[in-house]
């Protein structure tokens, strides 16, 4: 079975949550998942034994979380190797009418 990817960021720890409930959905269909917040990264960090990655992070201020933005980009080449994909997680603010 494929090795799958789970990383994120968060600011809030939602998507922290919502990578969680995602990763065990993802295991119950017998695949084998690692679930990595981007900011802790291990050393030598390498995608090289995924077979598939999805990133998620959280939407402030019409932009992602620079440390993913950046793991993206210095990653590129690699992900494009397997099958990924960004998952975006955006609060709805509310306002009083």
């Amino acid at each position: 079975m494929s090795n799958v990817l789970i990383l994120y960021a968060t600011t809030e720890g939602q998507t922290a949550k919502i990578s969680n409930h995602l990763a065990d959905t993802i295991r119950a269909k017998g695949f084998t998942v690692e679930l990595v917040d981007v900011k802790n990264l291990p050393f030598n960090f390498s995608l090289e034994k995924y077979q598939a990655a999805i990133l998620g992070g959280s939407i402030h201020n019409a932009k992602h979380q620079a440390y993913l933005v950046s793991f993206i980009k210095s990653n590129l080449a690699a992900l494009r190797k397997r099958q990924w994909g960004v998952r975006n997680i955006r609060t709805k603010m509310g306002h009083n009418n």
